[in-house]
């Protein structure tokens, strides 16, 4: 991956070794490794700071991630709600029906009526009022699928989204590893700078 390439560079820029001219001064060699040092430096700060912009990226993209998640099982609680809501007054509406049978019209005799040959006509009945309900429900039974599947997808994209997260943080935190030892190593040379001038002011000074 991006992040895992630009921790292999930095790695390499971090560990290359300070190169002092030959056939100079001790000063000027010394000024020379404090020169490459400091080149080092500004690119691991650079790198560095593209670490954490992408760093922010991946905060952001987990965190669109993760809303998205939310409002897919809202969705699907809405859903399985709508759904058991509807199958509930269908069972009421079946029972209602069954037992009382249309208002004023011409069926509610065959739905009163105690002869058994009446029956068939019961049950179309109940079909009838029944199917639209059904049909919902099945819809929502879809419905419900769609998002289950959706919600896979999307937990996904989440722990993707976490490891590059994760990856990035881990590169970035070695970034800054590799700058506090160059900070470190520009001190050192800084001090081994200043002693040799002081050494050599003080040779000019006793010669």
């Amino acid at each position: 991956m991006a992040a895992t390439a630009l921790l292999a560079g930095l790695t390499l820029v971090a560990t290359t070794a300070v190169t002092p001219a030959s056939g100079q001064s001790p000063i000027e060699d010394k000024r020379e490794e404090a020169r490459q040092v400091a080149a080092r430096l500004d690119e691991l700060s650079a790198r560095y700071e593209r670490l954490s912009d992408r760093a922010n990226e991946a905060e952001a993209e987990l965190a669109e991630v993760e809303e998205r998640q939310g409002q897919a099982q809202a969705r699907l609680d809405a859903t399985i709600a709508e759904r058991d809501q509807t199958r509930g007054q269908l069972q009421t509406y079946a029972v209602d029906a069954y037992l009382g049978g249309p208002d004023n019209s011409a069926l509610s005799v065959a739905v009163e009526s105690r002869d058994e040959r009446e029956m068939p006509v019961r049950l179309g009945y109940l079909d009838s009022v029944s199917g639209n309900r059904a049909q919902l429900i099945d819809q929502l039974a879809a419905r419900e699928q769609d998002v289950q599947d959706r919600m896979v997808d999307l937990e996904e994209n989440r722990q993707a989204a976490e490891a590059l997260v994760a990856e990035i943080d881990q590169a970035a935190a070695d970034a800054q590893q590799a700058i506090d030892e160059q900070q470190q190593l520009q001190s050192q040379i800084d001090a081994e700078l200043e002693d040799l001038i002081e050494e050599q002011r003080a040779a000019e000074a006793a010669a």
